[in-house]
């Protein structure tokens, strides 16, 4: 009785040791995941070189932004600070006109926003392609004026309206190219009579994306 008593107990205690010493391998174990992920977590927190606006990288798979959950990979740009000194204005010229513009140019930039402080740029960039746009499919070519001066109301994303002056006409008569028509005898509009529509035939000294003139 006394021997099978110590076996008892030395078996208790013997169980009782190993169960500590797993639970003990098993904090530890616990303990380094906690470890990697917190220097996992200091990695993934990038601190900002300098202050500026926050803007969402575009996805070379898409214009869908990254969103908390999502998978990235080495490499991947998830967010930038623009350098908000050298603003540029993109925009889009009819590829009848698009000849016409020329790197150098100074085109007057109308913010959507504030129509009343209008500011210049200069050409930087003519696209040698053209591309449809819009709802129409008309061809336009991509055309990059970089801005003179930066305003505090201007944010990447903003629309505006570029001017470009390409040609001017003294005491000019436009119609819209809607108007214009063309047959084997060259341009002509209608006018409205008392018998009904006449054709009146044009001669077409320029025109833009918008009127002729005549």
């Amino acid at each position: 009785d006394i021997q099978i008593a110590s076996n008892l107990r030395d078996r208790t205690d013997l169980d009782t040791r190993t169960e500590v010493r797993l639970l003990e391998l098993e904090v530890e174990d616990i303990d380094e995941q906690i470890l990697r992920n917190t220097e996992r977590i200091e990695k993934a927190s990038l601190l900002a070189p300098s202050a500026g606006l926050l803007l969402h990288a575009e996805q070379r798979w898409g214009n869908a932004r990254l969103k908390v959950g999502d998978e990235v990979w080495p490499g991947t740009t998830v967010v930038h600070i623009p350098d908000m000194s050298t603003l540029r204005v993109r925009g889009w010229a009819h590829e009848v006109v698009a000849p016409r513009i020329q790197p150098g140019q100074i085109g007057r930039i109308v913010l959507d926003a504030v129509p009343d402080q209008p500011t210049a740029g200069e050409v930087v960039h003519v696209a040698d392609l053209a591309h449809p746009r819009g709802e129409t499919g008309a061809k336009h070519v991509e055309v990059q004026l970089e801005l003179d001066d930066t305003r505090e109301a201007m944010k990447p994303g903003m629309s505006v309206e570029v001017q470009l002056t390409v040609a001017r006409h003294d005491d000019a008569v436009t119609i819209p190219l809607q108007a214009v028509f063309w047959d084997a005898q060259g341009p002509h509009a209608w006018t409205s009579g008392l018998t009904g529509f006449d054709r009146v035939s044009l001669s077409i000294r320029d025109e833009n994306d918008e009127v002729a003139v005549v």
